[in-house]
């Protein structure tokens, strides 16, 4: 094939290779984040200069559109659109003073901001959802600087930083909190959570789900004390003492959904005495008890019990005359859904690593790029009604090539045809569909 002749040439008109991001401006102001933060923020030390509340704003919108590290921020800055909407933008060196400028106080505000801005978009999302599902899940950050606060080797071997993550079942995440490596998946997990479901409105039917690391006594009294209803996996040292427990009135029978990659399940019911303080009463949380024969290679390492069985218990407080055994195990396997979501924080939302030193200043990004995830991650249910990957989303919506024009105080972006019906379809929904939203303030 002959290669044909190109020519470079240049032109006079303001062009931008991000003109979805007025989608982002939608969401942003629909999602009223500027009077959820408006007073949370640090204070400035001088009067010149951008407001606090622009530096946050462009944090967030650069992170929506691709940026990964506070670097970016001085190359984003020479696209037109962000700029107008990100009130000119913030640059490297500005952006990491901003973050180490929150006290701990602060930090907290910011996570309670979190919590505000995933409950509207939700709203936004599906307003007649009636049940809220809420998967908590930690995870190491493996980072490779030598200097960086807080680094430290996990269970794995992972020289890394860990968070907490809790998200519900449309991905939108109310939850983060950056911790040391090496840090306990249950540490701050039950203050986490009841942050979350003081929030979460009282007529919604209140799940969570967790692995092991969170089946304890503190995070079972505290959701029960919230009436919210849960299902934990028994670590296996409690598990074998639950079931020598309720040996005798255990019995097995086939269970039709699979586990552990295998059809032939059964399962077992029990209870388990969750006992108060000295004047209180017992609370009685259900168990449920699910084994599965060990193939020849696994009966050396997976030697439970020795009698040939590999166990699974799960422990909850709902009631079995509300919901069968079965359900409660479809429930508490949707929880490997966190695990999709959290790889998509740690790509799309640029947070497998951090940018500063400081451990604190990590803390504040970790939580600004989670309010940039939640954005994404509710415009992915503009494209499909299940939504997508965040990959995606800025393929489709936010990555389209636009003329811009400035004219009488506005803002015009000039798109081709097939990118114009896409942004004004999607601008449309988003009109339409927030329009029913108000946020509750508690």
């Amino acid at each position: 094939m002959k290669l044909k002749l190109i020519e470079i040439s240049e032109t006079s008109k303001t062009l931008s290779a991000n003109g979805g991001a007025a989608l982002l401006e939608s969401i942003w102001h629909n999602s009223e984040i500027t009077q959820i933060t408006e007073k949370i923020l640090p204070k400035k030390r001088r009067k010149a200069g951008i407001c606090q509340q622009t530096k946050l704003k462009s944090l967030i919108f650069s992170t929506a559109m691709g940026s990964d590290a506070l670097d970016d921020l001085d190359k984003v800055r020479n696209d037109e659109v962000y700029r107008e909407f990100a009130g000119g933008g913030v640059s490297a060196r500005s952006a990491g003073d901003f973050l180490r400028s929150f006290s701990h106080r602060q930090y907290q505000q910011l996570q309670d901001a979190l919590i505000e801005q995933a409950l509207v978009l939700r709203k936004g999302i599906n307003d007649e959802e009636e049940s809220f599902d809420l998967t908590i899940d930690a995870t190491p950050h493996v980072q490779y600087g030598k200097k960086m606060e807080g680094i430290g080797w996990n269970y794995k071997k992972l020289w890394c930083l860990e968070s907490q993550n809790a998200c519900d079942q449309y991905g939108i995440c109310y939850g983060f909190d950056l911790r040391e490596g090496g840090t306990h998946s249950n540490v701050g997990s039950s203050e986490m959570l009841y942050r979350i479901f003081k929030k979460v409105p009282l007529g919604l039917s209140r799940r969570c789900r967790g692995d092991s690391a969170y089946a304890n006594k503190e995070n079972y009294q505290m959701l029960i004390g919230l009436n919210v209803k849960f299902v934990f996996v028994l670590p296996e040292n409690r598990s074998k003492v639950a079931r020598r427990a309720n040996k005798n009135h255990l019995h097995w029978t086939p269970f039709e959904l699979g586990f552990f990659g295998e059809k032939d399940c059964e399962m077992g019911s029990g209870i388990y005495n969750l006992r108060g303080k000295d004047d209180e009463k017992a609370t009685i949380l259900r168990l449920i008890f699910i084994r599965v024969k060990k193939q020849e290679e696994q009966l050396n390492f997976l030697d439970q019990d020795k009698d040939g069985y590999v166990y699974y218990t799960l422990i909850t407080n709902m009631l079995e005359q509300d919901i069968k055994a079965e359900k409660v195990v479809d429930f508490y396997r949707g929880r490997a859904n966190i695990e999709n979501f959290i790889k998509e924080e740690k790509g799309a939302a640029g947070l497998k690593n951090f940018p500063c030193q400081k451990l604190s200043a990590n803390k504040v990004y970790g939580v600004i790029g989670m309010m940039a995830y939640n954005m994404m991650r509710t415009l992915s249910f503009f494209i499909e009604k299940k939504g997508c990957y965040l990959k995606r989303v800025r393929q489709t919506l936010i990555r389209l090539p636009c003329q811009v024009v400035k004219h009488a105080r506005k803002i015009i972006l000039r798109f081709n045809q097939p990118a114009k019906e896409v942004m004004s379809k999607t601008m449309k929904n988003i009109s339409n569909k927030f329009s029913r939203v108000s946020l509750e303030r508690t």
